[in-house]
């Protein structure tokens, strides 16, 4: 989109006026050097225009002119002048030919006299316009140069301004860049200081973990050493197993060698066999506790790997949290 003139047209058309009244051909620098503001190629264009549109008069370079004086011919007398006329038609009768011939003799002494006194005078006057022409052509050169360098000044001004224009436009550019940083360096900032409480809750959470940990290995070592336990208890309780089966065994073949025992023997048999039965409730018993204890061990194992993954990821991140601050 193009950008609005400077200036008005009314104000070139005052300017070019001016300029013309002067005899200066209105141009486009010497407009941006009265003016102050505008394009010279611009105002070119404009100029143009408004003189094809006859707004503007067109302009016309003088020209110099050298009036040449008509030179007299030698042969050619000099009019007298008319009180000699009169005074000679009074005394005409009276003067003879002689005075007369000394008359125009002496006035066209007088008009040579004049003549070449004018023409002294108009060589003088031709000496002198040259000298002014010289000087007009002295003067012409050092006002072209004083235009050359009034253009590239303007120029250059012009240049300046487009760089100041994109120094302005930069230095917009880099305003508001420097807001986007502050706005993402307070951003930032709130997210460090939110990332710090984060970090001082994981710190915290880490610490509830490893005290966690703890607890549990502790139990873990008490469920283990109760574990052993269990599992001594039970090869004893095998082995215990092993010798009443033994005994009942021995205890069969005697009762099957001596079928005809008292009462006493049969009750003995009994209580044997409750006690097996008794024995047996325990062992199952045993079994049962061995196999829970079993499976919190590895319940309390797999948590306690659990706790040590999370954990380390914990340190982790807050080993990338500190090296961000």
């Amino acid at each position: 989109m193009a950008r609005p003139k400077s200036y008005s047209e009314e104000e070139l058309i005052n300017v070019a006026n001016e300029l013309l009244n002067k005899g200066i051909e209105p141009r486009g620098w010497r407009i941006r050097e009265i003016l102050g503001r505008g394009k010279t190629t611009s105002f070119d264009k404009d100029i143009k225009r408004l003189t094809e549109s006859g707004q503007l008069p067109e302009y016309i370079k003088p020209s110099i002119t050298t009036e040449v004086l008509p030179a007299r011919s030698e042969t050619e007398h000099a009019q007298l002048p008319l009180e000699i006329q009169d005074a000679y038609k009074i005394t005409e009768a009276e003067l003879s030919e002689s005075i007369y011939a000394l008359l125009v003799r002496l006035n066209d002494i007088t008009a040579c006299h004049y003549e070449q006194l004018t023409k002294t005078r108009l060589q003088s006057a031709l000496s002198e316009k040259e000298s002014a022409l010289e000087e007009k052509r002295l003067a012409e050169e050092q006002v072209i140069k004083t235009e050359e360098r009034v253009r590239a000044q303007v120029a250059n001004n012009e240049e300046l301004e487009l760089q100041c224009e994109e120094l302005e436009h930069r230095y917009s550019e880099l305003e508001q860049a420097q807001a986007n940083i502050s706005s993402e360096l307070m951003q930032l900032k709130r997210d460090n200081v939110k990332l710090c409480e984060d970090v001082r809750l994981s710190e915290i959470t880490i610490q509830d973990l490893e005290e966690q940990v703890l607890s549990l290995s502790t139990a873990n070592a008490i469920l283990g050493t109760q574990l052993e336990e269990r599992n001594l208890q039970s090869i004893k309780l095998e082995e215990r197993y092993s010798d009443l089966e033994n005994q009942l065994d021995t205890t069969k073949q005697q009762l099957t060698v001596a079928n005809t025992r008292s009462d006493s023997i049969q009750m003995d048999l009994a209580k044997t066999d409750e006690i097996i039965s008794s024995l047996r409730s325990e062992l199952l018993e045993t079994n049962n506790r061995v196999q829970v204890a079993e499976n919190k061990t590895q319940l309390l194992s797999q948590e306690n790997g659990h706790l040590r993954f999370v954990n380390k990821e914990l340190s982790r991140k807050h080993g990338g949290l500190v090296e961000l601050q």
